[in-house]
């Protein structure tokens, strides 16, 4: 009880918003380059580096696959940081994998506390389209599997004029082409064999009808300036919105209702399950509602940091975040009952599982 009291009264002070001059600790990391301007990539910008709370350092947007790396080995090379740079946390749309955490268990349980992922925020893929004439473009999730796979190739099939169809596809692995695969091979395997980071990897593109681009301005780009064309981005790139810009899948377009609406058959972890991070990873690649190119943005955490303003930050972040305090309203924010569970598992301080507990942080942490 000692420790619990210490631990409130040095988190209520270092968390007073009268005194930020003593927060000269930055929590460090990076990651996804889909939401590195959510997160923000300069101080105030996000709703990582609002000050003076939450007050992290600029997020760093590498990709997915280096901030894990980063996160996991401590190693904040792969940030393109100075050697010996402590790595806080990581961003990702690709929930940790079974791999991942128990290699965590194995190398990091006991020095810096149990592995906490958590959903931040809603994304998904849009799918502008370029066709004259054509003002709107409804698709059922098969229609689209098999544009992208090339087995419908004229804009005809799909109620549009009698012209070739132009596959914009990204060049680069991204989130947004894995998030994409991932629902098109649910719904249809055959098509789309597997899911994949890399668009080529599952399509063939050696045809005429296929046209790479890399990164997202670049497909945007692509669409625009050809006629008769598709693609997907993630959908802060384009009016992803407007039905004249990007197409209605399974009658949906992609918004805070409809992607929340995707997630209604996706269980909260309860119980022992809570302690599990690979089940607050967000999936559900063949919803039966809503729109169906649905993903979390998810960031990782060590349940203990060794320095008390590294652990005033994050659980600064956890409060204002799952209370809705920091959402910006350009945000797919998570639906309420999964912010009030991540708040109660995370934060409360009467949970094992709360960033910071003193009974399971007692002398352990990532350092600062």
């Amino acid at each position: 009880m000692k420790r619990l009291s210490v631990y409130r009264l040095l988190l209520a002070s270092a968390a007073a918003l009268g005194a930020p001059a003593a927060l000269t600790q930055q929590v460090i990391g990076g990651g996804s380059t889909l939401p590195a301007e959510y997160y923000g990539t300069a101080v105030g910008s996000g709703i990582l580096t609002n000050v003076p709370l939450p007050g992290f350092a600029p997020y760093v947007p590498v990709g997915c696959g280096a901030g894990h790396q980063a996160f996991f080995s401590n190693d904040s090379m792969w940030l393109g940081l100075p050697a010996g740079t402590t790595v806080d946390y990581a961003g990702c749309e690709s929930s940790v994998t079974a791999a991942q955490a128990a290699g965590y268990a194995a190398n990091s349980l006991s020095i810096f506390g149990p592995l906490i992922q958590v959903p931040v925020a809603l994304t998904t893929v849009s799918v502008p389209f370029n066709v004259p004439g054509l003002t709107s473009l409804n698709l059922t999730s098969q229609q689209l599997a098999d544009i992208f796979a090339g087995n419908i190739t004229t804009w005809s099939a799909v109620g549009g004029p009698s012209q070739p169809i132009t596959v914009v596809y990204r060049l680069d692995s991204n989130v947004a082409t894995e998030m994409l695969t991932r629902h098109l091979n649910a719904v249809n395997s055959a098509a789309i064999p597997s899911v994949s980071g890399t668009f080529a990897s599952v399509a063939d593109v050696s045809g005429p009808n296929y046209v790479g681009a890399s990164g997202s301005n670049a497909v945007v780009s692509a669409v625009t300036t050809t006629p008769f064309s598709i693609g997907y981005v993630s959908p802060d790139f384009v009016a992803s919105e407007d039905p004249t810009k990007v197409a209605t899948i399974n009658g949906w377009l992609p918004s805070a209702a409809s992607l929340q609406l995707a997630l209604q058959d996706v269980p909260i972890p309860t119980g022992g399950a809570r302690a599990n991070p690979l089940a607050w990873g967000i999936n559900n690649p063949d919803p039966t509602a809503g729109y169906p190119i649905v993903a979390t943005t998810n960031l990782i955490f060590s349940q203990c940091y060794a320095n008390p303003i590294d652990n005033a930050r994050i659980r600064s972040f956890f409060n204002a975040h799952y209370t809705g305090g920091n959402d910006p309203v350009t945000a797919y924010p998570l639906p309420s009952v999964w912010k009030q569970a991540v708040w109660d598992t995370f934060y409360a301080l009467v949970t094992p599982l709360s960033i910071g507990n003193p009974d399971v942080c007692n002398g352990i942490g990532r350092p600062s």
